[in-house]
């Protein structure tokens, strides 16, 4: 079938080395800072306590809450964008749903 091949060796320049290890790099940069800005998304569509101030009345930590918002929202987001971003909500029980 196919001849074995005691050594099978592949040897790199010095240049595709570092073209290698740069791609590597920033691959994994920009998937850690997606991770990263997602995470920082659900962090801050998890916070509940603007509904519970005053009419006309927004806290500072409310008006920090917005300015980060959007700081990371994108202006015309899709559909489904910040599907993953949402927090997990509970599932009601069975029995408190059929009885309704």
């Amino acid at each position: 079938m196919f001849p074995v091949c005691s050594s099978l060796h592949v040897s790199l320049s010095s240049q595709g080395q570092t073209m290698l290890s740069a791609l590597l790099f920033s691959t994994l940069l920009w998937l850690s800072l997606i991770l990263a800005l997602r995470f920082c998304l659900k962090l801050l569509l998890s916070y509940h306590q603007w509904m519970f101030e005053q009419h006309g009345r927004v806290s500072n930590t409310t008006k920090i809450w917005v300015t980060l918002l959007r700081l990371l929202s994108s202006r015309k987001p899709l559909l489904y964008s910040y599907q993953t971003s949402l927090p997990h909500l509970p599932v009601p029980v069975i029995k408190e749903t059929v009885n309704r």
